[in-house]
């Protein structure tokens, strides 16, 4: 068996766990993070490990969801993964939320897609990604659109909106880190930081101040 990579995506309040070996999920999870008190994602972690049959010190890389999202939400994966990271010494690694939606969704043809999330205040988080064959490819950085931009955006570069709330459904999941491929990168634990997006609302008022 390849040694195993833990994924964890948690771009919105619905966060997913995933374990993959080669081309294989050999065990998921799924959680709602962000909006109780309680942290449901690390026990998501536990049940994932537990369904592949996989110890923590097996895990050979950790794969967080970069974002843009939901500051929380980001932010309890990111130490989850740091924190695993650290204390198994495995790599870690990351990739763009928003390509991982594309890279999760089922039945999608090759073809261009926008794919984006709702950023509040009347915005939403909206990047290019590609389908090319079995092949996924982040064609630009996630940018901040208002929501009416979104639309016009996607027609004027020929591709089809996803996301909730768009033309085609869907959510950023970890099991699509299985045809993320190169868009995956290698970052540093200790440095590494997702992107929210935009400033956390407590950081850009003392920014404002």
């Amino acid at each position: 068996m390849d040694a195993p990579v833990l994924v964890l995506e948690a771009a919105t309040c619905r966060a997913s766990v995933a374990v993959v070996s080669g081309s294989r999920v050999i065990g998921e999870a799924e959680a709602i993070v962000g909006a109780e008190r309680e942290d449901r994602l690390m026990p998501a972690v536990a049940a994932a490990l537990r369904a592949a049959g996989v110890a923590p010190e097996e895990i050979a890389a950790l794969v967080c969801g970069a974002g843009p999202g939901g500051f929380t939400s980001l932010r309890i994966a990111a130490a989850i993964a740091k924190g695993m990271a650290a204390g198994t010494g495995a790599q870690m690694m990351a990739v763009s939320s928003l390509t991982l939606m594309v890279a999760g969704a089922a039945g999608l043809a090759p073809g261009r897609y926008l794919a984006s999330l709702d950023a509040l205040r009347g915005e939403r988080f909206a990047a290019l990604v590609a389908i090319d064959a079995d092949r996924v490819v982040a064609e630009e950085a996630p940018v901040l659109f208002s929501a009416e931009e979104v639309s016009a955006r996607a027609e004027a570069v020929g591709a089809t909106p996803i996301g909730p709330g768009c033309e085609i459904q869907a959510w950023p999941v970890a099991r699509g880190f299985v045809r993320a491929g190169e868009t995956v990168r290698v970052v540093d634990a200790a440095s590494w930081e997702p992107d929210y997006g935009r400033l956390p609302a407590a950081e850009a008022r003392r920014a404002a101040q």
